[in-house]
């Protein structure tokens, strides 16, 4: 099946793994919603209106935001692989990930 959806939709693994994550976060997304607003107002309808109408739209940002991280990564990978400006400069030793025990 996976196979048919990938040939008749152009899915393939990273966007089906892409999805299932968006959907997990959603669920997960509508639980604590509905616990947060629940504890707040004490109402089952208030909670439920507030959760599902703000994970629905968190989970679009969500997306969208995963997207906008996506290209900028690749931008920094195509800037990396094709500058022709001077080389990155070296991190502080204190933020290089080199951590030596202070002496003297």
């Amino acid at each position: 099946m996976a196979k048919q959806l990938e040939e008749k939709f152009g899915f393939d693994s990273e966007a089906r793994t892409q999805a299932l994550k968006t959907a997990t976060y959603a669920v997960m997304h509508l639980v604590v919603a509905m616990a947060v607003a629940y504890a707040l107002s004490g109402s089952w309808k208030i909670a439920l209106g507030i959760g599902l109408i703000e994970p629905a739209v968190q989970t679009v940002a969500y997306t969208l935001h995963e997207r906008v991280w996506k290209r900028a990564a690749a931008r920094r990978g195509q800037l990396d692989e094709g500058s022709q400006g001077e080389a990155p400069r070296p991190l502080p030793a204190d933020l290089s990930g080199d951590i030596r025990p202070a002496t003297g």
